[in-house]
């Protein structure tokens, strides 16, 4: 079981966003699994983004405090397990930040899920 308190978040490595923050985008945690890695096909993000939005909305809980935190990490592994995943992330998925980053992406998926159903 994976959990996320706050202690175990890592330091930000995201560069700064165009306001001068360090916020991390979806953009710059895509970049950090390694989905923009040379090597790598343009159209597996998508096709990536496309099977968890799909899982999101047969789960019918679009956010971590509707499933509560647990199961919420307990999907981020299975999105993170989906054959569509880069190989970066079902190799080091026990590292923190590589985590965090699937869950950002996770998040912002359901978000898009959530204001389409």
């Amino acid at each position: 079981m994976v959990s996320y308190p706050c202690r175990d978040i890592p330091p930000r490595q995201q560069g700064a966003d165009d306001h001068g923050g360090d916020v991390p985008t979806v953009e710059n945690a895509a970049e950090n699994v390694g989905f923009f890695d040379a090597g790598i096909p343009p159209q597996l993000y998508t096709l990536w983004r496309s099977q968890v939005h799909w899982g999101i909305q047969n789960w019918n809980s679009y956010v971590a405090r509707e499933a509560g935190l647990n199961h919420w990490a307990e999907f981020c592994e299975w999105a993170s397990g989906q054959p569509t995943m880069v190989p970066r992330v079902q190799l080091h998925y026990n590292r923190d930040v590589i985590r965090w980053n699937v869950r950002i992406l996770c998040d912002d998926i359901a978000k898009k899920a959530r204001h389409s159903r």
